[in-house]
């Protein structure tokens, strides 16, 4: 996605957590606080130091999608492609990006911002795997939100599982958008993966299954 794209974010009460917190995301973020914002305007709003005058800070929304085959998850490490090179050469196991306005889902006036996160992941696993052939339900899991530095703190990641079929595991192997990708038990990671640096939210979502 282009940097000078409008997206999705939300006005929300600043998180009261730090990584990784299971539950149902609707109940933190709902198409009643959704707004679509101009990306380099919302890059600046870091809710240290632009909190609105009623006590609400502004994140942009990130779908983040675990795919899951039995008991194993999907990982690989980020090829030096893409806008994001603060990523480049990282191990995850998430699958996303913002959320463009050609995502927003709506009835008239009104938009929804479930479908729409929907959507967007959606489209961002068909980008990166080619879609695996068919259709697939996400299971909204938790919520991610850091406070380390200026691009977390920005950012709330919407957690999503996929559970995918054999024959879906047997059409992904190699995507020019991840590179080569693996599936592994989500408590093996950190040891197979030992000398690269483990992305941050993915290192939120590990430490929590443990």
């Amino acid at each position: 996605m282009a940097k000078n794209q409008h997206i999705v974010a939300v006005e929300i009460e600043h998180p009261d957590f730090t990584g990784f917190r299971r539950g149902d995301i609707f109940d933190f973020v709902s198409s009643e606080n959704m707004i679509i914002g101009y990306r380099p305007n919302l890059e600046e709003l870091d809710p240290r130091t632009n909190v609105r005058p009623d006590g609400k800070v502004t994140l942009q929304v990130i779908p983040y999608i675990v795919v899951r085959h039995r008991d194993k998850v999907l990982v690989y490490v980020r090829p030096s492609v893409g806008n994001e090179s603060r990523l480049h050469g990282k191990v995850s196991i998430g699958l996303g990006g913002h959320v463009d306005l050609e995502d927003v889902a709506h009835a008239g006036s009104v938009a929804d911002l479930k479908n729409t996160i929907d959507l967007a992941a959606a489209r961002e696993v068909e980008e990166e795997l080619g879609g695996m052939g068919m259709k697939f339900d996400i299971e909204w899991t938790g919520l991610i939100y850091r406070d380390d530095g200026p691009v977390d703190r920005v950012h709330l990641g919407c957690v999503g599982i996929i559970d995918i079929t054999d024959e879906q595991r047997k059409s992904i192997g190699y995507t020019e958008e991840i590179g080569k990708i693996d599936f592994q038990p989500i408590s093996a990671i950190a040891k197979l993966y030992d000398g690269y640096e483990i992305e941050a939210w993915t290192k939120a979502i590990i430490e929590e299954a443990a």
